[in-house]
C-alpha cells in the first residue's frame, strides 16, 4: 500500500475500500462512491439542495456506469458558471496481466477518439511521476456550449493477482488555473 498523503487544510481524503483507492478533494465538494451503502441517499441530499447539481451527479453516474465509474466530486458553486468542476474516478480489469494493454496503449486509443469529437482540441499525452507512481497524462480543451474548459486525465495502471486494472481520474474545469487543482487531486491519489 502507498503511504497515506499529508493533505492541506480545506480537503478530505475520500477511500474507497471495496475498489482499492483513496483519492482528496476540496472540502467544499460534494463527493458521491458508487458503491457506498449510502449512494441512494448521499445522492438524493445533492439533488434536494440543488437540482441541477443533483441532475449532473444522476446523468453522470448513469452515463459512466458501462465505463467503470465509481467516485463523483463537484464544486457546487461551480453549476452557476454552466460548467461544473469536477472529479470522477473509473476502474477497470483489463484482463490478464501479460497480455493486457499498457497504460500508454489505453491513453492512445482514448487520444484517437477525442481526436474525432469536434468539442475537443489541444489533446496531448504526457508520462507524469505521481506519488503513487509512473502514470499518462491527457490533457485537452473541450467547448461545452459557450465555454471552454480544461480537462485532464490521469492513467495509472496497477497489477494484482495476475490482472491488470486501470485507475483512470478525470478532472475539468473552468477556472483560471486547472492545472494546480487538478495536480493536487493526481497527487493525492492512492491505491490501497
Amino acid at each position: 500500500p502507498a503511504p497515506t498523503p499529508s493533505l492541506e487544510a480545506g480537503w478530505t481524503l475520500h477511500v474507497d475500500s471495496s475498489e482499492g483507492y483513496a483519492v482528496a478533494a476540496p472540502q467544499t465538494w460534494n463527493v458521491v462512491l458508487r458503491d457506498a451503502p449510502t449512494f441512494d441517499a448521499d445522492v438524493k441530499a445533492i439533488n434536494d439542495a440543488n437540482a441541477d447539481l443533483g441532475r449532473y451527479f444522476k446523468d453522470g453516474f448513469q452515463r459512466g456506469q458501462s465505463s467503470g465509474i465509481k467516485l463523483i466530486a463537484a464544486e457546487p458553486r461551480s453549476v452557476l458558471s454552466g460548467f461544473v468542476t469536477n472529479l470522477s474516478v473509473f476502474k477497470n480489469d483489463y484482463g490478464p496481466s501479460d497480455s493486457a494493454p499498457t497504460a500508454d496503449a489505453i491513453a492512445e486509443a482514448k487520444l484517437a477518439a477525442l481526436s474525432k469529437n469536434p468539442a475537443v482540441s489541444d489533446a496531448t499525452q504526457q508520462h507524469v511521476a505521481l506519488p503513487i507512481g509512473d502514470a499518462v497524462r491527457i490533457t485537452y480543451n473541450m467547448k461545452p456550449a459557450d465555454k471552454v474548459a480544461a480537462v485532464s486525465a490521469y492513467l495509472v495502471a496497477q497489477d494484482s493477482g495476475g490482472r491488470r486494472y486501470v485507475y483512470e481520474l478525470i478532472a475539468g474545469s473552468t477556472v483560471t488555473d486547472p492545472g494546480t487543482l487538478f495536480g493536487r487531486i493526481a497527487d493525492s491519489f492512492r491505491v490501497l
